[in-house]
């Protein structure tokens, strides 16, 4: 099946792609543009709006099309022993975790999730219980 273009743009990330596809995507009769793109998010981090070397109306483009990021916290959760969990929802609905954790010593520990759900079942987890997504 398919996808619409809404749904095709919810899992495409500017920052995962190479000049040449952010080219022939957005930009195909002139393949310089994705060159311009790439180096503005990769060497500067820059957001659509400073892209003064990309047309108003590329921009425009891509400001409504394409998110900038394409995960965001959901929920924080912050323990009375310092610990600091983030569930992030990621752009085809999936969600990760991650966790801070501090012990007596101050020594810090990140816990970051790679993968969507576990297939390790942990019962203390969120994450361990949801079960395996991708």
């Amino acid at each position: 099946m398919k996808k619409t273009l809404q749904e095709e743009n919810l899992v495409f990330s500017l920052y995962g792609s190479l000049p040449e596809e952010i080219a022939q995507r957005f930009s195909p009769e002139k393949p310089y543009r994705g060159r311009q793109i790439f180096t503005q998010l990769q060497a500067r981090g820059a957001d659509y709006a400073s892209m003064t070397d990309i047309p108003e109306a590329l921009r425009e483009t891509l400001q409504t099309r394409i998110p900038l990021y394409s995960a965001r916290a959901l929920e924080t959760l912050r323990d009375p022993d310092g610990t600091l969990k983030l569930r992030v929802g990621l752009a085809d609905g999936a969600a990760v975790e991650c966790v801070l954790l501090e012990n007596e010593a101050g020594r810090r520990t990140a816990c970051l999730s790679t993968q969507a759900g576990c297939a390790m079942g942990c019962a203390f987890c969120k994450t361990g219980t949801l079960g395996f997504k991708r």
